[in-house]
């Protein structure tokens, strides 16, 4: 296993504060970062890799997907 996190979003966006995204920036060598934005509502988890993640082709990646804040 890899390890991971859990962020859930406690309040509603634009009610109680502005913004509402989880974004994570995955950066890969010799290649631009590759991003992925997730629209959460109040109530919303999103589940993520922190470390390694596994990867479609082969040896486990050494390549972190991290949380970048907007």
């Amino acid at each position: 296993m890899f390890p991971v996190q859990m962020a859930i979003l406690l309040s509603e966006p634009d009610d109680d504060f502005s913004g509402g995204e989880f974004v994570l920036t995955e950066q890969r060598p010799r290649m631009q970062s590759r991003v992925s934005v997730v629209p959460l509502r109040k109530g919303d988890a999103v589940i993520f890799s922190v470390n390694r993640r596994p990867v479609k082709g082969g040896v486990e990646a050494s390549t972190p997907c991290s949380p970048a804040t907007a």
